[in-house]
C-alpha cells in the first residue's frame, strides 16, 4: 500500500472512531448552531431597522401635516382659494414653516416621544442612515432642498404657494399615513 493510501486509511480510521465521531459530530453541531445565532441575530436586526424606519416615516409625515394644518388655521378656510385670513401675517406663515428647519421647544409636538428633541432635518437624517440605495438618495435629495432655502423664494403672503412648497417636499413615502393635508396636491396644497 502506498503512503498516500495508508494516510487516507489512518484518517478514514480516526473518524470512525469515537473519539473523530464526536469530534465531528462537535464541529458540526457547533457550526450550525453558529450560523443559526448569526440568522437570528441579521433577522432581528433588519426587524428593528425596518420599525425604526417605519416610526421615523410616520413622525415626518406626522410634522408636515401639523405644518400644514397651521397654514390651514392662518387662512381664510376657503380650500379653493387659499388666502391669508385678514388677521393672519407673512410672519405668522414664516413662523409656521421655520418649524420645519430649525426645532424650537414646544412648537412641534412629536407622535413618538423618543423624537421629542429631533427636529425634522434630523429626522430625515436619521432616516437616511437606515436607508439605502434609491430610497436614500430620494430622502437625501428631499432634505437638500428643505434646508437649502426652501421658502427663500417664496412669496410668505402668498399661502397657496406656500404650502405647495410644503407638499412638494413631502415624499410619497410620507402620504398615505391618515394625517391631514399630506395627501393634498400640489395645485389644492391644503385639501
Amino acid at each position: 500500500m502506498s503512503k498516500e493510501g495508508e494516510d487516507r486509511l489512518t484518517i478514514w480510521k480516526f473518524l470512525n472512531s469515537s473519539f473523530g465521531l464526536w469530534l465531528l459530530s462537535a464541529v458540526f453541531i457547533t457550526g450550525i448552531g453558529s450560523l443559526y445565532t448569526q440568522q437570528k441575530a441579521a433577522e432581528e436586526e433588519k426587524r428593528k431597522r425596518e420599525e425604526i424606519v417605519e416610526k421615523l416615516d410616520l413622525e415626518i409625515s406626522f410634522r408636515y401635516s401639523q405644518v400644514l394644518k397651521r397654514l390651514w388655521e392662518l387662512s381664510t378656510k376657503d380650500q379653493s382659494n387659499l388666502q391669508l385670513a385678514p388677521n393672519a401675517t407673512a410672519e405668522d406663515v414664516r413662523k409656521a414653516v421655520v418649524t420645519l428647519t430649525e426645532r424650537q421647544a414646544n412648537e412641534l409636538d412629536p407622535m413618538y416621544p423618543e423624537f421629542g428633541n429631533y427636529g425634522l432635518v434630523t429626522l430625515y437624517a436619521e432616516l437616511s442612515r437606515h436607508l439605502v440605495g434609491q430610497q436614500r438618495t430620494q430622502v437625501e435629495t428631499s432634505l437638500a432642498r428643505l434646508t437649502g432655502g426652501a421658502f427663500g423664494e417664496v412669496d410668505l403672503s402668498n399661502l397657496k404657494a406656500v404650502a405647495s412648497r410644503v407638499q412638494s417636499l413631502i415624499l410619497p413615502r410620507w402620504k398615505g399615513s391618515w394625517f391631514y393635508y399630506v395627501d393634498c396636491s400640489l395645485e389644492t396644497p391644503i385639501c
